[in-house]
């Protein structure tokens, strides 16, 4: 079954962000995959991506380094979802992320694209 939302995380080298990241959009209840493509990393972020390979909701990849563009054009072709959120791998969503991104687009079904700009209030990960 086609899931409503996809999420696709391109990420490199970023294990010491991965749980906090990919927790931030596992514990929302939406329908939803995460997609998260593993661009060549050389540190613990393959070991760290096995952590999430048992949740049926999440899709992992992994391909020789090319790039942060290359990693996000591969999740972007990959996702199933009717609409599609993008995420660094070394930040997370709040928790209301993905139910507000929804509620705007079926408000405004006429759009294609919708921007949005962090909170001012955001820290990166591990940021005091």
């Amino acid at each position: 079954m086609r899931p409503q939302v996809s999420v696709v995380v391109p990420s490199y080298n970023h294990g010491r962000f991965l749980e906090e990241c990919l927790g931030s959009v596992l514990a929302s209840d939406a329908d939803l995959e995460l997609i998260v493509v593993d661009d060549g990393s050389t540190d613990d972020s393959r070991q760290r991506l096995r952590a999430f390979a048992d949740d049926p909701r999440v899709r992992l990849f992994e391909q020789q380094n090319q790039g942060a563009h290359a990693a996000l054009d591969r999740g972007v072709g990959l996702a199933r979802g009717d609409l599609v959120l993008l995420l660094n791998s070394d930040d997370v969503f709040e928790p209301d992320r993905i139910p507000r991104f929804v509620e705007r687009f079926e408000a405004e079904p006429g759009a294609a694209v919708r921007l949005s700009w962090p909170r001012a209030a955001m820290q990166p990960l591990g940021a005091a």
